[in-house]
């Protein structure tokens, strides 16, 4: 198969969205607040994984419009959130 285009037109067109990672505190024993602030922003967003101190989900391409909203709130809530560092990622078109 060949395809044409730039990675990031080719991950627009094909790919699934982006993944939000999160690394919640060593107190942090529940992940609930950090997925209903994720899904106000994201409604279809959906969870990867959440094993131990790790929190990953999928945010689809069509809430791109909301993802500065999601970010500032956050940074605002990270002492409630419980979570020491997050990073997004575009998906892999693999």
């Amino acid at each position: 198969m060949t395809c044409c285009g730039s990675s990031i037109y080719l991950k627009n067109k094909f790919g699934v969205g982006y993944n939000i990672n999160f690394v919640k505190e060593s107190n942090a024993v529940d992940s609930d607040k950090i997925i209903n602030l994720v899904k106000k922003y994201v409604p279809k967003a959906t969870i990867l994984s959440n094993v131990s101190n790790n929190l990953s989900m999928q945010l689809p391409l069509n809430d791109l419009k909301n993802f500065s909203s999601l970010f500032n709130e956050i940074d605002e809530q990270k002492n409630s959130l419980k979570y020491s560092e997050y990073g997004i990622s575009i998906t892999t078109l693999e």
